[in-house]
């Protein structure tokens, strides 16, 4: 105790000022009045005196005033045991509730507690044993919030991760469940960054449904940096951008124009305004429907078909055909001897290729290792 005293008053001597201060006692005074003499060495002695080994105040005392109790409910006086996060946020939780919810947590309070903390250092008493968690105190919420009969809160997909990684440590398959069937609603906000998540959690349908919606971005928006892309290993994000380009390659297939064969293309009945001799394709070629059938085609036909096929290279989803369909539509109806059938007829092939685009993107799967 008195080398303690000692090194604190010599250490508020030389920070108060360069005067021997009044309460030092003399035996410091004198330390003091040889800092006047030794000028060089007095920067040194103040750095040996402000080493973290010798602080003023405990790193214990220093969490206990930075330690808050976390809102309603999890601030009940009536709770058995305190949670505490990473980040010092004190979680009051009933022991009872926990243990249903996880059976890791059912046998932990089965097991003496190696820390025993009296709560009265934040202000409640009671006594309650402390359990010091790994997680920081917005993931902690969640999880609770999960287990407590409260409203659910909104989740982000990085609450999503943060939350998928506790319920497999806590062993929480209940949790792991509910989280996935939240998946899809978030998913169309970010596919990319969803398909990283579940691509970590080895979750392969939900893989492949973020891969799925991951098809209507381009480039620019499926290279955009993204930080949770550091979690998951090259290969898998190298899957994806593969299962993009294969699906791309596929429908620019659908072109007839790269072979001037078509068989996907409806029937001459179910397509008057195709027979139409005002205006055909603007290479002058016919159009094989079949092995053996020939056909001319309007130009509207090729207009769309090889703009979408174009645009479907790059972005392989049948979700940016509407602008291509609503553009090349008034050029079709513009025909003096065929617009009355070429809406009508112009819809039916819509409908026709959208079912053969998304023919062709079934017919390539995502490969995963899982």
């Amino acid at each position: 105790m008195y080398v303690r005293k000692y090194q604190q008053e010599l250490y508020q001597g030389y920070r108060w000022s360069l005067t021997p201060a009044a309460s030092c006692s003399p035996h410091v005074r004198r330390h003091l009045i040889y800092a006047y003499v030794w000028q060089p060495a007095l920067q040194a002695i103040l750095h040996v005196f402000s080493h973290p080994l010798l602080p003023l105040m405990s790193s214990a005392d220093e969490c206990a005033l930075s330690r808050k109790v976390a809102a309603a409910p999890f601030d009940k006086p009536n709770a058995d045991v305190i949670l505490r996060s990473r980040d010092h946020v004190d979680f009051h939780v009933h022991k009872a509730i926990l243990s249903i919810a996880s059976s890791f947590f059912e046998t932990m309070f089965t097991l003496p507690l190696p820390h025993e903390v009296d709560t009265t250092v934040s202000g409640e008493g009671g006594g309650q044993s402390v359990v010091q968690m790994a997680e920081e105190s917005r993931t902690l919420e969640l999880l609770l919030r999960f287990c407590y009969p409260v409203d659910r809160p909104q989740l982000e997909m990085a609450d999503i991760f943060s939350l998928l990684a506790v319920a497999r440590k806590y062993d929480m398959a209940w949790l792991t469940s509910q989280l996935q069937a939240m998946l899809p609603l978030l998913m169309d906000k970010d596919p990319v960054t969803a398909y990283a998540i579940v691509y970590q959690y080895q979750l392969s349908e939900e893989a492949r449904s973020a891969a799925t919606l991951a098809l209507r971005l381009g480039q620019p928006e499926l290279f955009a940096p993204r930080p949770i892309l550091m979690l998951v290993p090259a290969d898998g994000y190298a899957r994806l951008l593969r299962y993009h380009h294969e699906c791309g390659q596929a429908v620019s297939k659908l072109d007839p124009a790269h072979a001037g064969f078509a068989p996907w293309l409806p029937r001459q009945p179910d397509l008057r305004s195709l027979l139409c001799n005002t205006t055909r394709w603007k290479t002058e070629r016919s159009l094989f429907t079949n092995e053996t059938s020939r056909r001319n085609v309007h130009s509207w036909f090729i207009d769309l078909i090889q703009k979408a096929c174009l645009a479907l290279s790059r972005c392989p989803s049948t979700s940016i055909l509407q602008p291509i369909y609503s553009e090349l539509l008034e050029q079709a109806a513009s025909c003096a001897h065929c617009h009355a059938t070429a809406v009508h007829d112009s819809q039916h092939l819509r409908e026709v290729f959208v079912a053969r685009v998304e023919a062709a993107i079934s017919e390539v799967s995502l490969d995963l290792p899982f």
